[in-house]
């Protein structure tokens, strides 16, 4: 349907890729009322019916001559979420939902009743409320397990169950699901989301199926809980949803931070451009902390700043640069001094890391390194240890090479989201040959 309300009849193909992409494929005979279609609605040759109701941005569309010499035309859209309603919707009610998961790569332990594999359950307390879910591996998961590890692509791996219980809605467990995602998520170091949402009945006869476009990334490998052990994984998520749940908004965990983070481990850039990512995730993670800490980046209040800034730029003027000839580098100087009114980057790491909320014990020399790399990279597209000067050398030891600086940074910011989420136990320390140790 256009915009206009006009309706246009076509055939169509339409299904979701691996990577999660949702595309509606549709074959028009009048390529002349092909303009600004927004919604869509159809019935497959098994009588069910498929909808979407999101924008639709058409890719170009292709003209072919068909039999006859009728002129006929195939047009592309993606679509943001794709539904499908079965004949038996209208007969029964919802039990049980299944989530397809993407890149977890995970070792299931137990087995329960009415599972053909074995799975891994989780007890998801919120404080209020307790959810059981369960991935239940597919039937080949150990293949694409394989394949996304050594392709860096994209699959889904597992699903993701859960029954509704009285007082549970379908969006309340969907939105559940995409919770324990972040979770999942910062335990693999790599983006897992969900990408499909199947309904069951009691007798298990499928209702309806929901695709749901997302933007997924190519499996890293770069865990912080090892995937070896399932009782690990187990440990982390149910300590730390918990935790997520009450911080994710004051954090901004699920509005950009924990996004940026995983991003930054992605292999498929250059190392500098990684190590930028992650200084960017850094600069993230530290103000939203201050922010909810309530700590000011300002040394010096607005009325205090005003009197400075005018005893500065008359002693800019006076004493420093004299004269006409120096109007310029006087502008250029005056443009600089709101940087004194507020605190370092350095300052602020400090500040948050060592603050009662966190007590994330970095060490002198990994803060003073981490700073300059962060600089180096920010300022100069390298690391530390390829920009650093003698003096520099003499202050701050740089490690041996890029990679090492990467890695530190990194273990860094994984220590961060560890104390965030309140986890104690056993993860991976990538500065350090990837070996697991205690935390904190």
């Amino acid at each position: 349907m256009s915009d206009s309300g006009q309706i246009m009849k076509c055939t169509f193909e339409t299904g979701q890729l691996r990577t999660g992409d949702v595309i509606l494929l549709c074959k028009f005979s009048d390529i002349h009322t092909l303009r600004n279609i927004r919604s869509f609605q159809g019935q497959t040759q098994e009588n069910h019916r498929v909808l979407s109701t999101d924008l639709m941005i058409q890719i170009p569309s292709q003209e072919y001559m068909g039999m006859g010499s009728t002129v006929q035309s195939w047009a592309a859209f993606p679509l943001k979420k794709l539904k499908i309603e079965l004949f038996q919707q209208g007969e029964k009610e919802a039990c049980t939902l299944r989530f397809g998961l993407v890149n977890l790569n995970f070792i299931p332990i137990e087995k329960v009743s009415g599972f053909p594999h074995r799975v891994l359950s989780f007890g998801l307390n919120t404080g209020t409320t307790t959810y059981r879910v369960i991935l239940d591996p597919i039937d080949d998961y150990r293949e694409r397990i394989d394949k996304i590890r050594a392709t860096k692509s994209v699959d889904v791996i597992c699903e993701a169950v859960v029954n509704l219980q009285d007082g549970q809605t379908i969006e309340e467990l969907t939105q559940m699901v995409g919770n324990l995602c972040y979770v999942l998520s910062v335990a693999r170091g790599t983006q897992i989301s969900w990408i499909y949402r199947d309904i069951y009945s009691s007798d298990g006869s499928l209702l309806r199926k929901l695709h749901a476009a997302r933007v997924t990334k190519p499996y890293t490998g770069l865990p912080v809980i090892d995937p070896r052990d399932p009782h690990e994984t187990k440990a982390f998520v149910e300590r730390a949803y918990s935790a997520y749940i009450h911080k994710k908004d004051l954090y901004r965990l699920d509005s950009g931070t924990i996004d940026a983070y995983l991003d930054a481990k992605q292999e498929s850039d250059f190392l500098q451009m990684r190590g930028l990512k992650i200084v960017v995730a850094m600069e993230m993670v530290v103000w939203s902390v201050a922010r909810a800490l309530g700590v000011s980046e300002k040394i010096l209040c607005e009325q205090e700043f005003r009197q400075l800034r005018s005893k500065l730029r008359r002693l800019i003027k006076n004493d420093i640069l004299q004269g006409s000839q120096m109007r310029n580098k006087r502008a250029l100087v005056y443009s600089k001094i709101p940087e004194l009114k507020r605190r370092s980057f350095k300052d602020m790491l400090r500040e948050i890391t060592s603050s009662n909320n966190l007590d994330l014990r970095l060490s002198k020399y990994e803060v003073e390194l981490f700073v300059r790399c962060r600089n180096s990279l920010v300022h100069e597209g390298d690391f530390y240890c390829n920009t650093a000067k003698l003096r520099d050398r003499q202050i701050c030891a740089p490690k041996q090479s890029a990679s090492e600086e990467y890695f530190l940074l990194t273990n860094v910011l994984d220590r961060i989201f560890l104390k965030i989420l309140e986890y104690q136990g056993i993860y991976i320390d990538c500065s350090h040959d990837f070996n697991r140790v205690m935390f904190p």
